[in-house]
């Protein structure tokens, strides 16, 4: 059985920076990740600029990677009508196909151990030990363990998370286009029943990310039809749609998407990234708090590791900090959806916004973080 101070299992923006992270410190570190690199995950691909210095002092160079610097936002109602704003800090726009590829290179040279293709089916605790097995029957362990493995799997249903009880209204759809949209710019734009992100990648692509209630899609019967009878009500989105051609021969679509809070510690396992809690995309935050939450993780755990916290301790510093940095920023975008997806509110939204300038930028800050500091030793 091969063993490990921490497994991370799931090798996204989480997995990958807390594992760096602790591999920096000195620890031993193995993930397990169950597809195979590179590959596309579904996402709208912004990138908050808050944990730019994080990632460099990790070694992954946002520039160097040729993301799409992002200084400005645009807000439209179903009919086409919108506000902009500033972005305070900025963004980029890179694909996760890029940048987890990137940081599964980086992992590797820092000496962690990459074990691709395995899916983790078990996870069992005893005598401060974590024993995982796999459905090839492989087994590992570990004194620690990050779940960071994604929105959701079938090890939620092992752990019995408690969320999995919620009922799910939304499903995700994600394409590139070959459109000539503004390199400076991420938008949302609303439509009946869901809302459509778009932002300009590092290979020149655009990225069109959109979600939809369940419902809706059911009664026009497909995401063809979906697109052409609904999300094409809004002038910006038919304009990608007639005017440009799809990169992907498939979209990468999702179902049962949660928003619900979720348990940060399950049977002592440290959940991270999207296992922990998703934010709204509408704040087009998510993939800055998996990052951010990784440093946090990561850092609780050097003090574990160092006998300056006790197992208890960590779960509960953790958890603690968890709710510090990110409470706040997930309940404003709560209290924001309901006005995303609805033709009324979401035109009211962007009147009211557009008497009241300030308004904008201020909700963006509420749903933003402040500069990461580096990693240090």
């Amino acid at each position: 059985m091969k063993e490990a101070d921490v497994i991370v299992i799931g090798g996204g923006l989480g997995g990958w920076c807390s594992a760096i992270h602790l591999r920096k410190a000195g620890l031993k570190v193995m993930l397990i990740e169950k597809r195979q690199y590179p590959f596309h995950k579904f996402c709208g691909e912004y990138l908050s600029a808050e944990v730019e210095p994080y990632l460099s002092s990790l070694g992954l160079s946002l520039e160097k990677s040729g993301a799409n610097r992002i200084r400005k936002f645009k807000l439209s109602s179903h009919t086409g009508k919108y506000v902009t704003s500033k972005l305070s800090i900025g963004g980029f726009g890179i694909r996760r196909y890029t940048l987890d590829y990137q940081l599964a290179i980086l992992g590797q040279k820092e000496g962690i151990k990459l074990i691709e293709g395995k899916e983790v089916r078990k996870i069992q605790f005893e005598s401060g030990y974590h024993k995982l097995i796999c459905k090839d029957k492989s087994s590992y362990r570990a004194e620690l363990i990050i779940g960071a493995y994604g929105k959701r799997t079938g090890l939620d249903k092992e752990l019995k998370r408690d969320f999995l009880g919620s009922s799910s209204s939304y499903i995700g759809v994600k394409q590139y286009f070959d459109y000539d949209y503004p390199a400076a710019e991420v938008s949302l734009h609303n439509f009946e029943g869901g809302y459509c992100g778009m932002a300009r990648m590092e290979d020149g692509s655009l990225n069109l990310c959109y979600l939809s209630k369940k419902e809706i899609l059911n009664k026009y019967g497909g995401i063809d039809e979906l697109e052409s009878k609904v999300l094409s009500k809004n002038p910006f989105i038919k304009e990608v749609f007639h005017s440009s051609r799809k990169l992907l021969d498939k979209p990468i679509v999702i179902s049962n998407i949660y928003f619900e809070e979720k348990n940060l510690v399950e049977n002592h396992v440290l959940m991270c990234g999207d296992a922990a809690g998703m934010i709204f995309p509408l704040a087009g935050n998510g993939m800055a708090m998996s990052i951010h939450a990784a440093k946090i993780l990561a850092e609780q755990i050097v003090l574990f590791k160092q006998g300056k916290l006790s197992r208890t301790e960590l779960e509960n510093s953790y958890q603690k900090e968890w709710n510090d940095k990110f409470a706040s920023r997930l309940s404003w975008g709560r209290n924001f959806q309901p006005f995303m997806g609805s033709n009324r509110l979401s035109s009211f939204a962007v009147s009211s916004l557009k008497l009241l300038p300030p308004l904008l930028p201020a909700i963006i800050k509420r749903t933003h973080g402040h500069y990461l500091d580096a990693y240090t030793q």
